[in-house]
């Protein structure tokens, strides 16, 4: 989440700004040398700013509209800033105006510091949104000398006045230690109060902190009434969660389909996972009717923004490089299918074979078969073969050989090369794990979590997860690491949710790496150690893993485990911003609008927020 608290408005504040532009909408009936009516506009603002309301606006709307009306009045613009350096004293309306003009150089040339002079004039009027500008001048730099402990004074001074931006900024610094020693019971108590006055960030943050017991117990039903709250409010991350919460039963009886729904609304914001959440539960059949075709668009749409490699998507979600080899070396077996003349039996049996030793080769624990048979279909249709060879080469074959019962369940599972039939999946899986093949074991733990075949029960599910786990297989101590998490047939255990993610995460996991580096982050089920956060969130980040990467880029920005860093913040920001990351657009934004770590350009920030208000 972008630290930005002027850009993402709520429904109460959106409403208040769009007053500002009725406000300033009548000059286009205004001759520019009537001062009188710009007067009106300044006094009129000046009261409506003084209602509740108008305390949660961003001022540069009034900029912004007056902006468009001189363009399209093909007007000069000297006409108001003369009005308002003549006009500005006891007005702070007006020093907003003049600070807001110095700070971008519109209308006037560029000059940080007359941009300080002018916001601190308005706060010395005790003008409480002037006193939170002077806030965020001390944060950045504008101006003036960075000074955190003066930022954070400024924004509880604009909080104690009712300014929306400021409870939520006190809250951020207690979170983060800004400007004061981290408190993060006060961050939970000035999230409520920005929550309260309708602050959409503040709002998600009240719904974050309830879900992982930050600042305050506990609460999953809450966190899921906060999160659908931001949902109803259009907010990405909010919507996202929503879904995760229906999927997991997180604060609400569990329910696929309206997971699927809340999913597919931010995957059609580009949320990342949301995307790859769509593509499991299309591919799986979670919530929605299996379509492969539709499940192969959602990972495709995921690859082309660079997050993961089309052939690995398997239920524990992104891989790490050690996997993606590993699925490589099974693909380089399965291009000898070139050669072949699918009757020869031998071949294949040789392949079987072949894949079998490569199963009991450490690495291979982390494959997904599906890639077998996603190869030998790409070269059955090249080859115009018929694939009626192959499966009856594998119902003649099965006996004491559990990669091909892995095969024959696949097929059955998704109709391929022939009829759907998920019981007949199950058993395949069952005789699979039967010969203790661990690959088998953890899918007939999926089995039981999804219901292929066989009748959902979490708590088998679990027992088959522990056991893929004990010996061995990467995805099961992710699954066992993520029921604890969750309480997914077996209670609710942080600790043991940690111990297992960090076993997956030892074995290049990069799902079980970022969220080890998320436990230590959030004190989840460890204690909360920030330089190992960073050095996890890093791991993931080297993997192109786009949550590691924007949460790198907010590590460097506020300093978490290691030194603050505005220009790295940026790059990695920007990084992720190119794999369609919304928090990660948003940032990115807000530094070129700001300058920060880079030279300000209004006109790349513009680009960026359009870029985040299209998706």
């Amino acid at each position: 989440m972008s630290n930005n608290l002027t850009v993402e408005h709520s429904k109460k504040s959106i409403n208040s700004s769009n007053e500002i532009i009725q406000i300033t909408e009548n000059f286009d009936k205004l001759n520019l040398k009537d001062d009188n009516y710009f007067s009106e506009i300044v006094k009129e603002l000046y009261n409506k700013y003084n209602e509740e309301g108008l305390k949660s606006c961003d001022l540069d709307l009034v900029i912004n509209s007056l902006d468009q009306i001189l363009i399209k009045k093909k007007q000069n613009p000297d006409n108001i800033i003369n009005w308002c350096l003549n006009n500005q004293n006891n007005n702070p309306i007006v020093q907003i105006v003049l600070a807001r003009c110095y700070r971008f150089g519109k209308w006037i040339e560029k000059n940080e510091l007359k941009a300080f002079i002018h916001f601190q004039k308005s706060a010395d009027m005790e003008f409480a949104y002037g006193i939170y500008c002077v806030g965020q001048c001390y944060k950045i730099g504008i101006g003036v000398k960075r000074d955190e402990k003066k930022a954070f004074i400024h924004y509880q001074k604009a909080a104690d006045m009712g300014v929306i931006y400021g409870f939520y900024s006190v809250g951020y610094c207690y979170h983060n230690g800004i400007g004061v020693e981290k408190d993060k019971h006060k961050a939970f108590i000035y999230y409520q109060k920005s929550a309260e006055r309708g602050l959409v960030y503040g709002i998600y943050n009240v719904g974050y902190c309830y879900h992982h017991g930050i600042g305050v117990e506990m609460d999953e039903q809450k966190a899921f009434i906060y999160y659908q709250k931001t949902a109803d409010m259009g907010y990405v991350n909010g919507i996202y969660y929503v879904g995760y919460c229906y999927e997991n039963g997180i604060g609400v009886e569990a329910d696929e389909h309206k997971a699927f729904i809340y999913y597919q609304k931010a995957a059609n914001m580009d949320y990342a996972d949301a995307i790859n959440a769509v593509g499991d539960f299309y591919l799986y059949g979670y919530g929605v009717e299996i379509d492969e075709y539709k499940a192969f668009i959602y990972y495709k749409k995921l690859a082309e923004i660079n997050l993961i490699s089309l052939s690995v998507h398997y239920s524990a979600g992104e891989h790490s490089k050690k996997s993606i080899n590993s699925s490589n070396e099974i693909i380089q077996i399965t291009e000898n299918f070139d050669k072949l003349n699918l009757k020869d039996d031998n071949y294949f049996s040789e392949i079987v074979k072949e894949l079998y030793n490569k199963y009991n080769e450490e690495g291979l624990k982390s494959c997904d078969l599906d890639l077998v048979i996603n190869s030998l279909d790409q070269i059955l249709i090249k080859k115009k073969q018929n694939p009626d060879n192959i499966i009856n080469w594998c119902l003649n074959n099965q006996n004491n050989n559990p990669i091909v019962q892995i095969v024959l369940a696949r097929c059955y599972r998704f109709g391929k090369w022939i009829e759907k039939n998920e019981l007949k999946a199950f058993i395949h899986f069952q005789k699979s794990a039967d010969m203790e093949f661990a690959y088998g074991i953890y899918c007939v733990g999926q089995c039981y979590k999804i219901g292929i075949g066989v009748k959902r029960d979490e708590k088998k599910a679990f027992i088959h997860y522990q056991k893929a786990a004990d010996m061995g297989v990467i995805y099961g101590f992710y699954s066992v690491g993520y029921c604890y998490h969750n309480g997914i047939g077996v209670e609710k255990d942080k600790h043991k949710a940690f111990i297992y993610y960090q076993k997956s995460a030892e074995r290049g996991l990069v799902y079980g790496i970022y969220n080890v580096g998320y436990c230590y982050h959030h004190g989840i089920g460890v204690e909360m150690d920030e330089q190992k956060a960073f050095i996890y969130y890093q791991k993931t980040a080297d993997m192109g893993y786009v949550n590691g990467i924007y949460y790198v880029g907010y590590c460097y920005e506020n300093g978490i485990g290691v030194e603050a860093d505005e220009h790295k913040a940026f790059i990695y920001y920007q990084k992720a911003a190119n794999m369609d990351y919304a928090d990660a657009i948003n940032a990115v934004g807000d530094f070129y609008l700001y300058g920060y770590g880079v030279e300000i350009d209004e006109y790349k920030a513009f680009i960026y927020y359009k870029k985040l208000a299209e998706m």
